[in-house]
């Protein structure tokens, strides 16, 4: 099993990337549900695990990716299981940009199974 550690070190390839639940989506799908300041990734990750729509979102790096509920599912139970440091740095990952939110993806997928 990988270690919360292991995310920073590891190294993310196209095929990762496709087997993540997840797409880059068109403008017109993002501006259904617009990005405030106050809506963090995380929080549209926790709506995503009570939907059975995919959520999309913006990362920081203006990445714009869907995630469908078996994902959402995963990467909230995996954060609910991390302490308090973990976490802030679990959710500051999740928001920087496309590589580190895949390595979370990875890291949960690890974390479950």
């Amino acid at each position: 099993m990988k270690k919360f550690s292991d995310i920073r070190k590891s190294n993310i390839n196209e095929s990762v990337l496709l087997y993540a639940n997840y797409r880059t989506v068109d403008n017109d799908e993002t501006e259904k549900q617009p990005e405030t300041e106050q809506t963090t990734v995380l929080s549209k990750i926790k709506a995503a695990s009570d939907s059975e729509e995919p959520q999309t979102f913006k990362l920081r790096d203006g990445s714009i990716v869907q995630i469908a509920q078996n994902e959402a599912k995963n990467i909230v139970y995996t954060y609910e299981e991390l302490n308090q440091d973990n976490q802030v740095i679990f959710e500051n990952l999740l928001n920087e940009d496309i590589n580190s939110y895949s390595k979370i993806v990875d890291f949960c997928r690890d974390y479950i199974n």
